[in-house]
């Protein structure tokens, strides 16, 4: 099964964002690539600007924003 991850489960989860970031963890958790439980996670190559450019705007730091992203 494909999983396309809105880009708000992926802030949910890097800036641990309450109520929502256990949730946006399993979602991660699922889709992590060393299962062998047929779940593939994706992004859409847009969201990935979108993600840094509002993770940033909240930690005000690029070295973890990046960090973050990897």
């Amino acid at each position: 099964m494909d999983l396309l991850i809105d880009s708000n489960v992926v802030l949910d989860r890097m800036l641990k964002r309450e109520p929502f970031w256990k949730s946006a963890e399993k979602i991660f958790d699922l889709a992590d690539k060393n299962n062998d439980n047929g779940i593939n996670g994706y992004i859409s190559a847009s969201a990935v600007t979108d993600i840094y450019y509002i993770a940033y705007r909240s930690l005000k730091n690029r070295e973890k924003v990046r960090a973050l992203l990897e």
